[in-house]
């Protein structure tokens, strides 16, 4: 895509695909720590907090909570510079969307 956007539009065309990346990729973190930080505290709220009433709420049982120990778990593979121990997280990501489909099928 740079090599395109140079050749036809010069080299303020980089910075402005390097902006729509920025975008894109904040975007995308968003919507992942939602998803699964939503996903987690269901999770952790059903194993351990059952019994407790949604006003007695502790700091478990909220999405920050969740949000910040995905945020600390990734952590590592941000600062990894080889795409090799990306595999990882890609794994883990097909898996967790498995999981999700097989509990909301069953």
């Amino acid at each position: 895509m740079f090599e395109l956007g140079f050749i036809t539009l010069g080299r303020s065309s980089i910075f402005w695909i390097c902006w729509i990346i920025l975008v894109n990729s904040f975007g995308l973190l968003i919507i992942f720590f939602n998803v699964f930080g939503d996903t987690t505290k269901d999770a952790m709220t059903q194993v351990f907090w059952s019994d407790v009433s949604e006003e007695d709420e502790n700091f478990g049982m909220k999405r920050a909570c969740w949000v910040v120990v995905l945020a600390v778990l990734i952590l590592p593979f941000v600062f990894q510079k080889e795409l090799a121990e990306l595999k990882l997280i890609s794994i883990g990501l097909f898996v967790s969307a498995l999981i999700f489909v097989a509990t909301n099928v069953f």
